[in-house]
């Protein structure tokens, strides 16, 4: 969905700003939360008494690294960053380990 051009979520995005006056969001923080929500949504299936703290120590990590990752690409370039869109997509890491 962060392809841009001619794509159907860009005929759409053009859809939904006419009509609602929306704007995109461009993203400065990209991060690989959905590989390790994969991972995580496989082991739940192979065992689902498995340990998630493992899984959630690294997810906070990762997101860590991704930010001072990508805040380091700014300070070199001389772009700090003012504010910041961090892509996250709702996955199982998110919810409180009652629930899962």
């Amino acid at each position: 969905m962060l392809k841009e051009g001619e794509t159907a979520s860009s005929a759409m995005r053009c859809v939904v700003s006419r009509r609602n006056g929306y704007r995109t969001g461009h993203v400065t923080i990209d991060n690989s939360d959905w590989i390790v929500d994969q991972r995580l949504t496989k082991r739940l299936t192979e065992q689902p008494a498995a340990d998630i703290a493992p899984y959630r120590s690294f997810y906070l990590e990762h997101m860590w690294d991704r930010a001072q990752y990508y805040d380091d690409l700014a300070k070199k370039n001389r772009r700090p960053l003012l504010s910041t869109t961090l892509l996250m997509h709702f996955n199982l890491l998110m919810r409180s380990s009652s629930t899962i």
